[in-house]
């Protein structure tokens, strides 16, 4: 319950893991601050959906929904909005 795990959009195990330990928990995984310059993101992540072969709801996951509930972005802009 208390571990993430970063992927490589690239990742040839992705399913494998998935299938283990479910999707819930993956991130898109970064090493900033050395990332890869900003054309190869966006060349990787429009080839990751077209050829990863997952499902929408699981690719959506990996990239948005867990890093937002991992860095608890809703509760921050709630806190946020109601110190305004």
């Amino acid at each position: 319950e208390n571990f993430y795990v970063g992927m490589e959009l690239g990742e040839s195990t992705a399913k494998h893991v998935i299938d283990e330990i479910g999707a819930d928990k993956l991130l898109y995984a970064s090493d900033y601050p050395h990332e890869p310059p900003e054309g190869q993101i966006l060349a990787e992540v429009p080839r990751f959906i077209q050829n990863s072969g997952l499902s929408e709801e699981v690719m959506e996951k990996i990239l948005y929904h867990n890093a937002r509930r991992f860095y608890r972005i809703d509760e921050r802009i709630r806190q946020r909005a109601a110190a305004e």
